[in-house]
């Protein structure tokens, strides 16, 4: 009799799967979760290795990033699903997969658990947000935070609350977090619901709304870590967990390697095939060149006020310090008279205008970068308010202002993303030498308040 009963998500409720286990519902709403005997779960630490694949009962042994959750998203999402919609939906699902593997060795299929049989196939956007959030769970407290998510409401209000009981009465499990963190977060009465002096404190962390996700994406323009955060409050982390399985993911995450760092002691250039560098939006708008800094850039061309690319420049600098931006563009691949790129430093957020016509090294100006702070960055964006601008992305340079340089020009001594021993080419002169003033290099700061403003929060080492 057992057998007729799971653990629903592996979460603290056991409740009946009402489908037999293999059935599927027809779309997300009919996520129904009945509440009956709640018990304490089992205590799963955050892991640093991948699972790469997963028993799935009665269906076998399937592999995680391209079987099993590109099925679940087919199954378990809004059919009109935005890609940042479904990236924090893989990751959800990739959470609660991984607990359910570590804790009980396999997981069912069907509305007791998460549903990867249900007669639909998936499609390349499900794939591609796998693909995109690989190998990416949440984590707090050291612990896998387990991914709760529900349907929630059909037809959220303008800030994507849900006003009614919501489809199959799962709204009520839904958490509000946007703006909460530490033990101030709701955590969802689905499950077992945790002390901040628990062991485990950090699996319970709220749940999802998958209709109120998809509105934060298309009515608000979320992010996939936004909704995260909405739902499972600001300070959850994302763990980027290591395997033959997991390729680069473009989501920001903790515990995986970060891009490379911005050195005080010298000149650093990001070229455009690093990690620092992400090239978001649909990938046919991109196009490259065999030309530039390293011997490749990138374009796409502007739209009026539809964003669809957009490329950003992760900055993580080694010290905090007084920094001289300028981005490399070669004349003879941009139109881009208009192109326009915001600056995030640890202050304030700036946008600086630039005709790409000009070509080589262009100045952006000099900001403050500290060590300790995240999403410190460099977008460009698409849509300029002008039409079919070609907008060139090649290398973005960073100088320590405490480094003096004959002609205004200096020697790159570190490059990320060219060849080991294959120096970047300049494309405006001859280098000149570079020497360190003593005793500079450090920035003086102000009132760091305007940091919550920003969305900016600090880097864990």
């Amino acid at each position: 009799m057992l057998r007729r009963w799971g653990i629903v998500m592996g979460m603290g409720l056991l409740l009946p799967t009402g489908c037999g286990d293999d059935e599927g519902p027809t779309e997300a709403e009919f996520r129904e979760l009945p509440l009956l005997a709640p018990f304490d779960p089992v205590t799963v630490a955050s892991p640093d290795a991948a699972v790469c694949s997963i028993k799935v009962k009665n269906h076998g042994t399937k592999a995680m990033e391209t079987e099993y959750l590109p099925n679940v998203l087919a199954c378990e999402a809004p059919g009109n699903a935005d890609l940042a919609m479904l990236k924090a939906q893989a990751v959800a699902a990739r959470s609660y997969a991984f607990y359910h593997a570590i804790a009980n060795g396999e997981i069912c299929n069907g509305q007791g658990c998460q549903v990867f049989s249900c007669g639909r196939t998936p499609s390349a956007l499900h794939r591609q947000a796998v693909k995109e959030t690989s190998g990416v769970v949440l984590r707090y407290n050291e612990n896998l935070t387990i991914g709760f998510y529900v349907a929630g409401d059909k037809t959220p209000d303008a800030d994507c609350t849900g006003n009614s009981s919501g489809v199959g009465n799962t709204e009520k499990w839904v958490t509000y977090n946007e703006g909460r963190s530490g033990d101030n977060i709701t955590q969802t009465r689905i499950a077992w619901r945790h002390k901040t002096t628990d062991r485990d404190w950090g699996q319970n962390r709220g749940a999802l709304s998958q209709w109120g996700a998809q509105c934060l994406a298309e009515k608000r323009g979320y992010s996939a870590v936004e909704i995260l955060q909405y739902y499972y409050g600001d300070d959850i982390e994302l763990q980027q967990t290591q395997g033959d399985c997991v390729g680069e993911s473009d989501i920001e995450a903790d515990g995986g390697e970060p891009c490379g760092e911005i050195v005080a002691d010298g000149v650093t250039t990001i070229d455009n095939d690093d990690k620092c560098l992400k090239l978001n939006g649909p990938a046919k708008y991109w196009r490259t060149e065999d030309e530039g800094v390293g011997g490749t850039l990138n374009w796409t061309k502007s739209t009026v006020t539809a964003e669809h690319n957009v490329a950003v420049w992760s900055l993580n600098p080694v010290e905090d310090g007084e920094y001289r931006l300028a981005v490399h563009i070669d004349p003879d691949h941009t139109s881009g008279k208009n192109a326009q790129y915001e600056i995030v430093d640890a202050a304030a957020s700036r946008v600086v205008d630039i005709d790409q016509t000009q070509g080589g090294w262009l100045d952006l100006g000099v900001f403050s970068l500290r060590a300790d702070v995240e999403a410190q960055q460099v977008r460009m964006t698409d849509a300029i308010g002008v039409s079919g601008q070609i907008l060139q992305v090649d290398a973005l340079r960073v100088t320590p202002t405490a480094i003096e340089c004959e002609q205004d020009d200096c020697e790159t001594e570190v490059v990320h993303g060219a060849e080991p021993g294959e120096p970047a080419s300049r494309g405006d002169g001859d280098s000149a030498s570079c020497s360190v003033v003593p005793g500079q290099g450090r920035g003086h700061w102000g009132a760091f308040a305007v940091l919550a403003l920003l969305g900016l929060t600090r880097r864990r080492r």
